[in-house]
């Protein structure tokens, strides 16, 4: 028969190392020594990848810069003509900032002939834009007409014509004298702003 088999009891304790603990810089050195080559093949390798792309880099510049000098004169050439451009385009400004200031005489002078009978001559008509707003086509535009008639019946066609139309404001007669027979008259007035 077998010997009866005897069971070995270690005693293990976890709580207490066995042997000297290792220091801190002592473990560092070691996963340095370990693993620290590793990182330094792989900052060599990022290295020698930067120098070499900095070759195509290089040449890729040289190259732009090659094209860039060749258009050079091209767009030299081109400088006459920049600067006629500009100066169209400040006309141009200048132009619409004319015709945004002013006031629409056309219409103005317009609305002015619908409202003279046939039986008045006109002698002058002066515009006067004085104290007026850039901003506004024709803010404190006010007029001036000076003329004759042979009727009364004209003279108050033509006054209450200019009260009763919307586009004037403070019509009023300064002026009225008979010279042989005919009526020489002044109506003052003022155009109102659209």
């Amino acid at each position: 028969m077998a010997a009866p088999h005897k069971k070995a009891r270690l005693n293990l304790n976890l709580l207490y190392p066995q042997g000297l603990p290792e220091k801190i810089y002592l473990k560092f050195l070691k996963w340095l020594l370990n693993y620290g080559k590793f990182i330094l093949i792989a900052v060599e390798v990022v290295v020698i990848g930067a120098f070499l792309a900095r070759f195509t880099l290089d040449a890729q510049e040289a190259e732009l810069t090659q094209k860039i000098d060749n258009q050079i004169p091209y767009i030299q050439s081109l400088k006459d003509d920049e600067v006629l451009i500009r100066r169209t385009q400040f006309k141009l400004t200048e132009v619409k900032k004319a015709f945004d200031t002013n006031p629409d005489w056309k219409n103005i002078l317009n609305q002015l002939s619908q409202q003279i009978p046939l039986g008045i001559t006109l002698q002058s008509l002066n515009l006067d834009q004085s104290g007026s707003d850039p901003s506004e086509k024709t803010e404190g535009l006010s007029f001036r007409i000076t003329g004759q008639s042979l009727s009364n019946n004209d003279l108050a066609v033509l006054l209450g014509g200019l009260k009763k139309d919307s586009n004037f404001k403070n019509i009023s007669l300064t002026n009225i004298s008979f010279d042989q027979g005919v009526i020489i008259f002044t109506i003052v007035g003022e155009v109102i702003s659209k």
